[in-house]
């Protein structure tokens, strides 16, 4: 006889479930659900280009050679580099229904986290912090400046802030 479903732990877990084909409800009513995705509408709204994909990379030879560097260049990057970035940290890889899955997993597809970016180098784009609009894989200028400094003590004064093209919030 399993004696766990008589738990108080196993009951908690069946009554905070999630199920994505009911409304959540408290002792208030039912709870709508959110939106899908953030977005700015009043944004300056920057489209990326579409990430070229086309070279294949095996995955052990990737990991083998994976290191974290700190030793950035003073180059601004190409707005295709910052489009890969981007894509890999939060692409849209495929549909599922209403729900579009991305690089990054997330439990239930349901991707509680939002990616912000504050660009100091990238070529033909303004210097400012943006939001990163996953439906429409464009970035969503939110202010525009030199935030170098907040972003550095943001970060512990780690110099290598201070060095990057592009940080990802």
């Amino acid at each position: 006889m399993t004696f766990y479903k008589q738990g108080l732990a196993f009951g908690y877990v069946q009554g905070t479930k999630y199920y994505r084909d009911r409304p959540w409800r408290d002792d208030l009513g039912s709870i709508p659900p959110t939106r899908g995705f953030k977005n700015y509408p009043k944004a300056e709204c920057l489209q990326l280009p579409e990430p070229d994909l086309s070279r294949p990379a095996n995955l052990w030879q990737c990991l083998a050679k994976r290191r974290s560097e700190r030793d950035y260049t003073a180059e601004s990057l190409s707005i295709e580099e910052l489009s890969r970035l981007v894509w890999a940290a939060q692409g849209v890889t495929a549909r599922a229904g209403i729900h579009l899955l991305r690089t990054a997993p997330s439990a239930g597809a349901l991707y509680p986290f939002e990616t912000y970016l504050y660009i100091d180098r990238v070529e033909a784009v303004t210097q400012g912090l943006y939001h990163f609009n996953v439906a429409d894989f464009s970035l969503e200028c939110l202010q525009d400046g030199s935030f170098n400094q907040l972003i550095t003590i943001a970060c512990f004064g780690q110099p290598t802030v201070r060095r990057a093209a592009v940080v990802f919030i």
